[in-house]
């Protein structure tokens, strides 16, 4: 700044040297945090195949934080304060999985993770005609149930299920 801009209006001057003071102190605690918090990368392959996993959704427990796998299995979960933590994947059709990390400040800490696939089960389902609640001894109709181990099996190939059928 000149003497001349300070001599005209001091006010000015003072606020520029405490606008310039603040961006200073702001970059220098931003530098701070940034040194305090870590960061957390790995990959999630299928244990089966060896495949990589996309859509995996990868957590640190108890901490809000986390990030779901790109289409090469990899994730990056910046910010993480340090300490230990353990780290948890997700994904529908796969077992889930976790394992645990130490976390330095400014370090990048790398977790690997290998998914076993696992059948979806499903519950029962329930269909009925009534509106509300009844008893099964009040309905007007019968109440049965299908289990899996009644259906039929179906045949593995149309030859198969053709036969017998057809002259």
């Amino acid at each position: 700044m000149t003497r001349e801009v300070v001599r005209k209006n001091p006010l000015r001057a003072s606020l520029a040297l405490f606008a310039t003071g603040l961006l200073v102190a702001t970059a220098l605690l931003a530098q701070q945090a940034a040194a305090q918090t870590a960061t957390v990368t790995g990959t999630v392959v299928s244990a089966q195949s060896g495949e990589p996993l996309s859509a995996v959704q990868v957590s640190l427990e108890g901490t809000g934080l986390g990030a779901l796998t790109q289409s090469n299995g990899r994730f990056l979960i910046l910010r993480v304060p340090a300490g230990n933590y353990t780290v948890n994947a997700i994904l529908i059709g796969f077992a889930s999985t976790s394992a645990r990390v130490t976390v330095a400040a400014g370090e990048t800490a790398t977790v690997d993770l290998r998914m076993a696939p696992q059948a979806i089960s499903l519950s029962e389902i329930v269909v009925t005609g009534v509106a509300g609640a009844t008893q099964r001894t009040k309905l007007p109709f019968d109440v049965a149930q299908v289990r899996i181990a009644d259906l039929p099996i179906p045949s593995p190939n149309a030859a198969a299920s053709l036969q017998g059928k057809v002259a």
